[in-house]
């Protein structure tokens, strides 16, 4: 089985939020051609055979506005970031796409650290690489990172 997973370790009990499958064991098999709707539902009824207690569970989804804006609007103070929309109708693409959007409280960029000068625990300067390709350099976020990059270990 291959979900998008998204493992989140600030609740009591470590849990897995799945909020796509891409392939399913049969009858479902690969389900990346199909509709985001229908992958849902397909990921909504493997989820639905696993214990209650299962730490596996899906994202919340929603289909009218109104809902989505409520969550925007009252669940960033419980860490919550934003929202993903997605065309029910999309299939599943590599890399980015028109079919989904991510709505966040803040602008943020999402970058892979590639490498960084200075020691683990406290590294001087950073290199991103940014979604369209380019890397960039910052010290900004340096001192933010410094921890994670100690508890990652050799490696990264």
């Amino acid at each position: 089985m291959r979900f998008r997973i998204r493992a989140v370790r600030e609740f009591s009990h470590p849990c897995a939020f799945v909020w796509d499958a891409l392939q399913l064991p049969l009858p479902f098999g690969d389900l990346r051609a199909r509709p985001y709707g229908e992958r849902r539902a397909a990921l909504l009824d493997v989820l639905s055979g696993l214990p209650a207690n299962s730490p596996i569970q899906a994202v919340s989804a929603a289909r009218d506005r109104h809902t989505a804006l409520t969550w925007y609007n009252t669940l960033q103070d419980r860490g919550v970031e934003g929202l993903v929309a997605k065309r029910a109708a999309s299939p599943y693409r590599v890399g980015r796409s028109g079919a989904w959007q991510k709505i966040r409280h803040a602008e943020t960029v999402d970058a892979d650290v590639v490498a960084y000068t200075g020691p683990d625990a406290r590294p001087r300067t950073l290199a991103v690489q940014l979604p369209d390709g380019r890397t960039a350099l910052t010290q900004k976020l340096a001192a933010r990172i410094g921890p994670l990059l100690a508890a990652a270990g050799p490696g990264l």
